[in-house]
């Protein structure tokens, strides 16, 4: 079973945002943390993606089986992923906002048939309330770089690109932020 690894970014209040990458059956998936600088519990978890199983051709998010967390800097580590379901080929960048608590994702799928869908989804997480004091009190949001399409619903995110009539191969692309405010 690979390692687990992490990605932060930190906003200027000190509050930040912790990308935990572990591995799930056949793939990797993550867990979204509100953490601080001086944390030693490993923060507060208030998502996680959903990835789906093994027999999955189209996955509730993308799979990824292997991951490199670089540096880029002396205070800055970006996570790029790359794995395959069905027929299809998927990697992802994933980068910390330069001075927030946010990181931005760039995901793409190399299609060889037609999807049935094709999406990142995030359960969200509640955390216990005494976890979270008043200057912890922020919400995750998610925004979508257009063409890409937010779903809400009681339990979490889809993040989606538009659906489209395509010429098969094809490379489809979106883009999305996940952001403490």
């Amino acid at each position: 079973m690979p390692a687990p690894a992490a990605i932060d970014a930190f906003g200027p209040n000190g509050l930040g945002l912790r990308l935990e990458f572990n591995w799930r059956d056949d793939r990797y998936g993550h867990t979204v943390k509100i953490i601080t600088p001086q944390d030693e519990t490993g923060g507060i978890a208030v998502a996680h993606s959903l990835e789906g199983s093994p027999s999955d051709d189209w996955p509730a998010s993308p799979a990824f089986q292997q991951l490199l967390v670089e540096s880029r800097g002396p205070d800055r580590r970006i996570a790029l992923l790359v794995g395959m379901s069905g027929t299809s080929h998927w990697s992802a960048s994933i980068e910390p906002v330069v001075g927030a608590a946010a990181f931005d994702f760039d995901v793409a799928c190399r299609l060889r048939q037609t999807p049935l869908h094709l999406c990142a989804t995030y359960a969200e997480v509640l955390p216990p309330e005494d976890s979270l004091d008043d200057a912890q009190c922020r919400h995750l949001t998610i925004t979508a770089e257009s063409p890409a399409e937010i779903t809400r619903s009681a339990s979490g995110w889809t993040i989606q690109p538009p659906r489209a009539d395509r010429r098969l191969p094809d490379t489809v692309r979106w883009r999305y932020r996940l952001a403490l405010e």
